[in-house]
């Protein structure tokens, strides 16, 4: 966790990618500092590395699609960083945030709380657009 604040770009890059490996298998020790983890993507989430802000929503995602218990106490700021990542420049950004739209889209009722369902939707006017824009056709679709 320590390594997430390294002024080492591959430092950071290497200590994140391995966080998010451990997020599947969730063993205890990253239950019990999940709120470390969180407070360290969060700090990440601006890092000037497109690789960095990848990995920071991937993160997230894979927190998400596994235990989304952790995302809903932060969904609001966690919604509002993925809307500005799903318009971030590098493309691989972008797509990474659009993988949480789409594990969100595909949560059950069972994962996906009221207050979550809310937060998400009133981000629609934002966001709609910003995944039309994003989207990307084949030259024979386009008319």
């Amino acid at each position: 966790l320590r390594a997430l604040q390294s002024s080492s770009e591959p430092h950071r890059k290497e200590a994140l990618a391995c966080l998010n490996s451990f997020i599947f298998p969730m063993p205890g020790s990253l239950v019990a500092h999940m709120n470390d983890y969180l407070a360290g993507l969060s700090s990440l989430a601006s890092d000037p590395s497109a690789e960095v802000r990848r990995l920071v929503c991937q993160g997230i995602v894979s927190l998400l699609s596994t235990r989304a218990e952790y995302i809903q106490p932060h969904i609001a700021s966690i919604a509002e960083f993925m809307l500005r990542a799903t318009a971030d420049t590098e493309p691989s950004v972008a797509l990474e945030a659009c993988e949480f739209w789409l594990t969100f889209a595909s949560l059950d009722a069972e994962a996906c709380t009221a207050d979550m369902t809310t937060t998400v939707v009133g981000l629609f006017p934002q966001l709609l657009p910003q995944l039309l824009k994003g989207m990307v056709y084949p030259k024979d679709k386009i008319e």
